[in-house]
Protein backbone atom coordinates (compact mmCIF):
# COMPACT_ATOMS: atom_id res chain seq x y z
CA UNK A 1 0.00 0.00 0.00
CA UNK A 2 2.42 2.29 0.77
CA UNK A 3 4.25 1.54 -2.53
CA UNK A 4 0.77 2.63 -4.69
CA UNK A 5 0.56 5.51 -2.60
CA UNK A 6 4.10 6.30 -3.45
CA UNK A 7 3.51 6.02 -6.92
CA UNK A 8 0.38 8.14 -6.57
CA UNK A 9 2.26 10.82 -5.33
CA UNK A 10 4.76 10.59 -8.27
CA UNK A 11 2.31 10.67 -10.97
CA UNK A 12 0.34 13.68 -9.32
CA UNK A 13 3.32 15.50 -9.74
CA UNK A 14 4.66 14.58 -13.03
CA UNK A 15 1.48 14.65 -14.73
CA UNK A 16 1.15 18.40 -14.44
CA UNK A 17 5.13 19.04 -15.43
CA UNK A 18 4.38 16.91 -18.54
CA UNK A 19 1.61 19.20 -19.60
CA UNK A 20 3.72 22.14 -19.57
CA UNK A 21 6.70 20.79 -21.33
CA UNK A 22 5.33 18.10 -23.04
CA UNK A 23 6.56 17.95 -27.25
CA UNK A 24 3.39 16.18 -28.14
CA UNK A 25 -0.07 16.02 -27.01
CA UNK A 26 -2.49 13.13 -27.97
CA UNK A 27 -6.18 12.16 -27.49
CA UNK A 28 -8.44 9.17 -29.10
CA UNK A 29 -10.66 6.39 -28.45
CA UNK A 30 -10.12 2.66 -27.83
CA UNK A 31 -12.26 -0.15 -28.63
CA UNK A 32 -12.30 -3.47 -26.35
CA UNK A 33 -13.57 -7.05 -27.84
CA UNK A 34 -15.21 -8.08 -24.69
CA UNK A 35 -15.92 -11.76 -26.13
CA UNK A 36 -12.96 -12.41 -26.17
CA UNK A 37 -11.59 -12.08 -22.40
CA UNK A 38 -15.18 -14.13 -21.87
CA UNK A 39 -14.91 -17.58 -19.73
CA UNK A 40 -17.97 -20.09 -20.24
CA UNK A 41 -18.71 -18.74 -16.27
CA UNK A 42 -18.57 -15.20 -17.57
CA UNK A 43 -21.12 -16.21 -20.29
CA UNK A 44 -23.36 -17.50 -17.61
CA UNK A 45 -23.04 -15.32 -15.47
CA UNK A 46 -23.91 -12.12 -18.43
CA UNK A 47 -27.24 -14.29 -19.29
CA UNK A 48 -28.31 -14.37 -15.87
CA UNK A 49 -27.87 -10.30 -15.41
CA UNK A 50 -29.92 -10.25 -18.70
CA UNK A 51 -27.05 -7.82 -20.28
CA UNK A 52 -26.30 -10.09 -23.56
CA UNK A 53 -27.12 -8.97 -26.50
CA UNK A 54 -26.69 -5.14 -26.81
CA UNK A 55 -23.54 -2.98 -28.04
CA UNK A 56 -21.57 -2.88 -24.54
CA UNK A 57 -21.59 -6.85 -24.16
CA UNK A 58 -19.46 -6.90 -27.32
CA UNK A 59 -17.18 -3.91 -27.15
CA UNK A 60 -16.11 -1.67 -24.94
CA UNK A 61 -15.08 2.04 -25.52
CA UNK A 62 -12.64 4.00 -23.80
CA UNK A 63 -11.71 7.76 -24.04
CA UNK A 64 -7.11 7.68 -24.02
CA UNK A 65 -5.29 11.34 -23.35
CA UNK A 66 -1.40 11.58 -24.15
CA UNK A 67 1.60 13.22 -23.01
CA UNK A 68 5.42 12.26 -24.71
CA UNK A 69 8.36 14.38 -23.50
CA UNK A 70 12.07 14.44 -24.98
CA UNK A 71 10.75 11.37 -27.80
CA UNK A 72 11.50 8.65 -24.77
CA UNK A 73 9.37 9.55 -21.96
CA UNK A 74 5.49 8.88 -21.55
CA UNK A 75 2.22 9.81 -19.40
CA UNK A 76 -1.48 8.82 -20.22
CA UNK A 77 -4.41 8.75 -18.70
CA UNK A 78 -7.20 5.89 -19.79
CA UNK A 79 -10.98 5.00 -18.96
CA UNK A 80 -13.47 2.34 -20.15
CA UNK A 81 -16.65 1.99 -18.76
CA UNK A 82 -16.98 -1.69 -18.30
CA UNK A 83 -19.86 -4.61 -17.86
CA UNK A 84 -20.55 -6.49 -14.65
CA UNK A 85 -19.25 -10.06 -15.25
CA UNK A 86 -16.19 -8.61 -15.98
CA UNK A 87 -16.07 -6.21 -12.91
CA UNK A 88 -17.17 -9.61 -10.72
CA UNK A 89 -13.97 -11.12 -11.99
CA UNK A 90 -11.65 -8.42 -11.28
CA UNK A 91 -13.40 -7.91 -7.44
CA UNK A 92 -13.29 -11.68 -6.56
CA UNK A 93 -11.42 -12.69 -3.34
CA UNK A 94 -10.00 -15.78 -2.14
CA UNK A 95 -11.32 -17.09 1.66
CA UNK A 96 -8.21 -17.32 3.25
CA UNK A 97 -9.34 -20.18 5.73
CA UNK A 98 -11.13 -22.76 2.77
CA UNK A 99 -9.50 -20.79 -0.34
CA UNK A 100 -12.65 -20.62 -1.52
CA UNK A 101 -12.90 -18.10 -4.43
CA UNK A 102 -15.57 -15.41 -3.20
CA UNK A 103 -17.21 -13.56 -6.63
CA UNK A 104 -17.01 -9.61 -6.59
CA UNK A 105 -19.60 -6.96 -7.27
CA UNK A 106 -21.74 -8.29 -10.23
CA UNK A 107 -22.44 -4.07 -10.97
CA UNK A 108 -20.75 -1.81 -13.74
CA UNK A 109 -18.14 -0.08 -13.37
CA UNK A 110 -16.09 3.26 -14.27
CA UNK A 111 -12.04 2.22 -14.30
CA UNK A 112 -9.95 4.86 -14.75
CA UNK A 113 -5.97 4.47 -15.46
CA UNK A 114 -2.80 6.66 -14.60
CA UNK A 115 0.64 5.62 -16.50
CA UNK A 116 3.93 6.65 -16.71
CA UNK A 117 6.48 4.97 -18.92
CA UNK A 118 8.39 5.43 -22.17
CA UNK A 119 7.03 5.35 -25.99
CA UNK A 120 9.84 5.84 -28.38
CA UNK A 121 8.71 6.04 -31.62
CA UNK A 122 11.59 4.52 -34.68
CA UNK A 123 10.37 5.48 -37.98
CA UNK A 124 6.76 5.47 -38.44
CA UNK A 125 6.57 2.35 -34.96
CA UNK A 126 5.29 3.58 -31.39
CA UNK A 127 6.70 1.03 -29.15
CA UNK A 128 4.91 1.78 -25.67
CA UNK A 129 5.37 0.44 -21.86
CA UNK A 130 4.06 1.79 -18.49
CA UNK A 131 2.86 0.94 -15.16
CA UNK A 132 0.85 2.96 -13.10
CA UNK A 133 -2.20 2.59 -10.61
CA UNK A 134 -6.22 2.18 -11.60
CA UNK A 135 -8.76 3.13 -10.00
CA UNK A 136 -12.61 1.35 -9.90
CA UNK A 137 -15.62 3.27 -9.23
CA UNK A 138 -18.19 0.71 -9.45
CA UNK A 139 -21.78 1.97 -9.69
CA UNK A 140 -24.07 1.36 -6.80
CA UNK A 141 -21.14 -0.16 -4.50
CA UNK A 142 -21.03 1.06 -1.26
CA UNK A 143 -18.56 2.25 1.33
CA UNK A 144 -15.01 0.52 -0.31
CA UNK A 145 -16.63 -1.97 -2.43
CA UNK A 146 -17.40 1.57 -4.44
CA UNK A 147 -14.14 2.72 -5.02
CA UNK A 148 -11.09 0.66 -5.21
CA UNK A 149 -7.31 1.08 -6.37
CA UNK A 150 -5.17 -1.28 -8.26
CA UNK A 151 -1.90 -1.29 -10.32
CA UNK A 152 -1.52 -2.13 -13.56
CA UNK A 153 1.05 -3.26 -16.36
CA UNK A 154 0.52 -1.36 -20.14
CA UNK A 155 1.96 -2.43 -23.56
CA UNK A 156 1.72 -1.14 -26.80
CA UNK A 157 2.31 -1.05 -30.57
CA UNK A 158 1.47 1.79 -32.81
CA UNK A 159 1.97 2.48 -36.26
CA UNK A 160 2.04 6.61 -37.25
CA UNK A 161 0.17 7.90 -40.12
CA UNK A 162 1.13 11.68 -40.38
CA UNK A 163 -1.01 13.33 -37.43
CA UNK A 164 -2.82 10.18 -36.52
CA UNK A 165 -1.56 6.71 -35.07
CA UNK A 166 -3.20 3.21 -34.92
CA UNK A 167 -2.33 1.06 -31.58
CA UNK A 168 -2.33 -2.19 -30.13
CA UNK A 169 -2.79 -2.10 -26.50
CA UNK A 170 -2.53 -4.65 -23.62
CA UNK A 171 -3.57 -3.67 -20.21
CA UNK A 172 -2.84 -6.38 -17.27
CA UNK A 173 -4.71 -5.44 -13.51
CA UNK A 174 -2.94 -6.42 -10.21
CA UNK A 175 -4.68 -5.88 -6.79
CA UNK A 176 -0.89 -4.61 -5.84
CA UNK A 177 2.52 -3.94 -6.82
CA UNK A 178 3.54 -7.22 -4.74
CA UNK A 179 1.07 -9.20 -6.48
CA UNK A 180 2.38 -7.83 -10.11
CA UNK A 181 6.07 -8.64 -9.34
CA UNK A 182 4.82 -12.03 -7.86
CA UNK A 183 3.22 -13.00 -11.25
CA UNK A 184 6.03 -11.75 -13.55
CA UNK A 185 8.47 -13.68 -11.80
CA UNK A 186 6.54 -16.59 -12.53
CA UNK A 187 6.29 -15.51 -15.99
CA UNK A 188 9.93 -15.23 -16.48
CA UNK A 189 10.33 -18.84 -14.59
CA UNK A 190 7.99 -20.20 -17.12
CA UNK A 191 5.14 -21.27 -14.82
CA UNK A 192 1.68 -21.96 -16.39
CA UNK A 193 -0.33 -20.60 -13.61
CA UNK A 194 0.93 -17.12 -14.19
CA UNK A 195 0.13 -17.71 -18.20
CA UNK A 196 -3.27 -18.20 -17.26
CA UNK A 197 -3.39 -15.30 -14.26
CA UNK A 198 -2.03 -12.33 -17.19
CA UNK A 199 -4.48 -13.80 -19.80
CA UNK A 200 -7.43 -13.51 -17.03
CA UNK A 201 -6.28 -9.75 -16.02
CA UNK A 202 -5.57 -8.99 -19.61
CA UNK A 203 -7.03 -6.15 -21.49
CA UNK A 204 -6.18 -5.94 -24.88
CA UNK A 205 -7.92 -3.29 -27.28
CA UNK A 206 -7.10 -1.32 -30.94
CA UNK A 207 -6.92 2.45 -29.86
CA UNK A 208 -6.66 5.33 -32.63
CA UNK A 209 -5.12 8.42 -31.57
CA UNK A 210 -4.82 11.80 -32.73
CA UNK A 211 -1.65 13.48 -32.36
CA UNK A 212 -1.48 17.39 -31.61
Amino acid sequence: MKKLLLLTIIIMFLLPSLFVLADEFEIGISLTPMDVLKTEEDKIMQEAQSTGGGLLSDFVLGLHAGYSLAWLFYASVDANAMPPWWVAKQTATVDETTGDRIPGDPLPAFVSFFDVGIRPTFGSFIVMAEIGINHFYIYQGQGESGNKLGVNARIGLGYSLSSFSINLCGTMIFADFDTMKYVFKALADEEEWAKDALGKSLIPSIAVYMHL
